[in-house]
């Protein structure tokens, strides 16, 4: 298993939200089996993200999968996202 961590800047949670929740078919068809959405405490257009994937090239299919590219222009995305992968050790 493999986690994949992205935190970016959105214009609006809410907005950001809605598109999120509407891309989660695409999110499991590409085997993401666990996640969690995280706002900055004091700032809640402050996303991070938390991704379990079952390898590293699923993690990184799924980065450049041009849905996912739509999907955040969509939902408001400020910015380039910061994105990383970590395996358990």
């Amino acid at each position: 298993m493999v986690t994949l961590f992205v935190r970016h800047r959105v214009a609006d949670y809410q907005t950001w939200r809605s598109v999120y929740d509407e891309f989660f078919t695409t999110r499991s068809s590409v085997g993401v089996t666990a996640e969690a959405v995280y706002q900055g405490a004091s700032d809640p257009n402050d996303v991070t993200l938390i991704l379990t994937l079952p390898t590293v090239p699923a993690a990184q299919a799924f980065l450049e999968n041009p849905e996912l590219a739509a999907a955040l222009q969509k939902a408001g995305v400020v910015g380039a996202p910061a994105a990383w992968l970590a395996t358990k050790t």
